[in-house]
């Protein structure tokens, strides 16, 4: 039987009604901004626009691999509205990367091949079975990296419908760390002190593949002139 309490109960419903009161389409969003500021990419250069191209290929990769987390959470998790707020987020992370790749198509071929350290940081949330460890990669380790760099792009501006576009982005994962936060702390409890010295552990290792991570995103920031650590620092 599906558990129906938690004391969070009413934080994880108010997730999951703004997830419903602010759904937005992500088609016809982009059409209205490429109408107001012209088609993607005629303001950059070439090497700014092959940099932009590859670091939205991370994020873009990064919201399928949140895509399918979330959906997992969405069918493992209890009580209630916590599965609700996760099968709100798999709403968001679809039409996340729908929109994304639509953008991305505008500079050219969504790249697809990812360099080292952004694979293992992906693939290793996707992978692992533990939900408090599916949690801390996904709510707590990327989608906060994913906010920062959307943060960096918008108020840099560096090319005017990406700007306009990641405000619609930062809203939905800011409400997705928010579900992290709140359930994350129930899972905490049930676990014995072995669990979670192994939790600890692999966060560390996470965090370590994170910086790695930045390093690899390093030249394609620089190009579009985002300083690699004011990334680390924000997020």
């Amino acid at each position: 039987m599906l558990d129906l309490v938690d004391p969070t109960d009413e934080r994880l419903a108010n997730i999951y009604r703004k997830g419903q009161k602010h759904a937005w389409d992500g088609e016809a969003v982009l059409a209205d901004l490429v109408a107001k500021h012209g088609r993607p990419g005629e303001n950059l250069t070439g090497a700014q626009s092959d940099a932009l191209r590859h670091l939205l290929a991370v994020i873009l990769w990064g919201e399928l691999t949140a895509w399918r987390v979330s959906a997992e959470l969405a069918f493992r998790i209890e009580p209630l509205e916590a599965k609700l707020a996760a099968t709100s987020q798999v709403h968001d992370e679809a039409r996340h990367f729908r929109t994304l790749r639509d953008y991305i198509t505008f500079l050219g071929d969504v790249p697809r091949a990812l360099p080292e350290a952004t694979t293992r940081v992906l693939t290793a949330t996707l992978g692992v079975r533990s939900l408090a460890k599916k949690i801390v990669g996904m709510h707590l380790v990327i989608e906060p990296m994913a906010l920062t760099i959307f943060h960096m792009l918008r108020e840099a501006r560096v090319e005017p419908v990406l700007a306009d576009l990641v405000g619609y982005l930062e809203r939905d994962e800011a409400r997705h760390v928010a579900f992290g936060v709140l359930h994350l702390p129930s899972l905490l409890r049930a676990m014995s002190p072995v669990e979670t010295a192994d939790l600890w552990l692999w966060e560390f290792r996470e965090v370590a593949a994170q910086l790695r991570m930045v390093r690899e995103l390093e030249p394609h920031l620089r190009a579009l002139g985002l300083d690699p650590r004011r990334v680390v620092d924000v997020g």
